[in-house]
């Protein structure tokens, strides 16, 4: 059995710092995966809504087809020639009722606010709609040293999120209110 040599241990030891500070970032990622997880329903219900309004928009954005087709050269028919219009007044009618609906939708904002949490210290911050805004979700985007206490609505237009920094130096932690307009 031989002795290890200085360089070794130097080696082993930086070997050993560098899966410690893989296990603290993994920790603090644990840490905040419960806060996390509710700006990302936040997010995904922005994305549902997001899709209601654009699914209309795709699924009738296909070619409308009409009864007749007509070939150069032969006689049209006035009542085939009537139906095609009928038709094309018809979607034309319908597009309008969706194009009305789509605009009585609410108008969506994300707004935020990013503060500096210091060293060992608590910080929270909230974010406002604008006005004629209601908050409808929220949620935070912390650096990973931070420790997440809170996310939730303060009242009808305002989201907080509340951060503590248990490391050595100050870090930014962003805080969402995701607000509608329904007037």
């Amino acid at each position: 059995m031989g002795h290890d040599t200085e360089a070794e241990i130097r080696a082993r030891i930086a070997e050993l710092e560098s899966t410690l500070t893989e296990i603290y970032d993994r920790s603090a990622d644990l840490r905040r995966a419960p806060a996390a997880r509710m700006f990302s329903r936040a997010r995904r219900s922005f994305l549902l809504l997001a899709l209601l309004v654009a699914l209309p928009l795709v699924a009738y954005a296909a070619n409308i087809s009409t009864p007749y087709t007509f070939v150069n050269g032969t006689v049209a028919d006035a009542v085939e020639v009537n139906a095609n219009f009928a038709t094309l007044v018809a979607e034309s009618n319908a597009q309008d009722e969706r194009v009305t609906a789509l605009e009585a939708l609410p108008n969506i904002q994300i707004r935020s606010s990013t503060v500096s949490v210091s060293t060992t210290g608590t910080t929270g911050v909230g974010v406002s709609c604008s006005p004629g805004e209601q908050v409808i979700g929220g949620g935070f985007d912390p650096q990973i040293a931070l420790v997440v206490h809170g996310s939730y609505p303060l009242s009808s237009t305002q989201w907080e999120c509340v951060f503590t920094n248990p490391a050595s130096s100050a870090r930014d932690a962003t805080c969402y209110a995701i607000c509608a307009d329904f007037g």
